[in-house]
Order: structure tokens, then C-alpha cells, then sequence
């Protein structure tokens, strides 16, 4: 599992690939990792989980902290691989709640998992289900993929990102 997690302060500006492709208005500690690969087959895919502080209080009204699986083609084309599936929003805090009686409705509840506890195995007020950002690709051809989190409107509230491991088993 990797886990990839955003935490600063107002000068830690964010990113302008995540607020181009995204549409965030005012991002602040945007971290990424970045990297080029030529696939050898039709298809990517990365399982994720979405996690964040925001999901306490009425936070998740208003606050979104957002991130973005950013892949981009040998033309320059960049599309993001971490949206909800059949609107293609962005996954952030305000676009998958269980919302705040009397302050913001719910939204895209079905890919909300839990607001979790004392005992959870990941320390986050709350999480989304377990989702897949995948695209198909062009065998032998370059890409670069960008995953990058920021933190919206607020520097101190933070969240991740975890991603499934994936265990290769060879034997005879």
C-alpha cells in the first residue's frame, strides 16, 4: 500500500495542472508524484481509496480537498483518471459527503464508505469506497501520469490518498 498525503501551510501554494483539469479554485499544498511509461498492453488501472479530515463538522460543505490521477498522451491530451464514474466529477470531500443535516445535502453517497472511528485502521474522519481510475492506452506509445492532491480553499485540514498494492505471484 502506498499512501500519499498533503499537510502544510498558506505559502505551500498548489497546482495548476490539478486546478486547470479539476476546476479547484484556491489550492494550498499540493503534492504529486510524477512518471513517464510506455504500457505494454491496452489498459491501466490503479485502485484507491479517497480519505479526509474534511469529513468532520460541516467542513465537507464547503472545504474539497481534491486530487487527480492526470494522464497524458504522446499529443499532449490530459484526462483525469480520478473522477466518479458515470458524471466524471472530480473525487474530492464535496463531491462524495454523506452530507450535514441543515448545511449540504448529500452527494454520490454510493461511493462514500464511513465516517470512521477510534479504531479504524486508517487515522481520517472519513473515507470513500474503494474505486478504480483506469483508461485504455495505445501499447508501445509514451504517457505520463500524474497523481496530485492539494489541499481546496483551507491549508490545514488535510487528506490522502491510499492505493492498492498489487502482488505479482510467479511460480511453476
Amino acid at each position: 500500500m502506498m499512501i500519499f498525503t498533503i499537510q502544510g501551510v498558506d505559502q505551500w501554494l498548489g497546482d495548476a495542472d490539478l486546478k486547470s483539469i479539476t476546476g479547484s479554485d484556491l489550492l494550498f499544498n499540493a503534492s504529486y508524484i510524477q512518471f513517464d511509461f510506455v504500457p505494454q498492453t491496452n489498459s491501466i488501472s490503479f485502485n484507491f481509496l479517497f480519505a479526509s479530515e474534511e469529513y468532520q463538522e460541516n467542513y465537507q460543505c464547503t472545504f474539497g480537498d481534491v486530487f487527480a490521477f492526470i494522464l497524458t498522451d504522446s499529443n499532449g491530451v490530459s484526462t483525469n483518471l480520478a473522477i466518479i464514474p458515470n458524471n466524471k466529477l472530480p473525487v474530492s470531500v464535496t463531491s462524495i459527503r454523506p452530507g450535514v443535516t441543515g448545511e449540504c445535502d448529500r452527494r454520490n453517497l454510493s461511493y462514500f464508505d464511513k465516517i470512521n472511528g477510534a479504531d479504524s485502521a486508517i487515522s481520517f474522519h472519513g473515507q470513500t469506497v474503494s474505486m478504480t481510475a483506469e483508461s485504455l492506452v495505445v501499447p508501445g506509445d509514451s504517457y505520463t501520469i500524474k497523481l496530485v492532491i492539494a489541499d481546496n480553499r483551507d491549508s490545514q485540514v488535510d487528506s490522502a490518498v491510499f492505493f492498492r498494492s498489487r502482488k505479482l505471484f510467479f511460480g511453476i
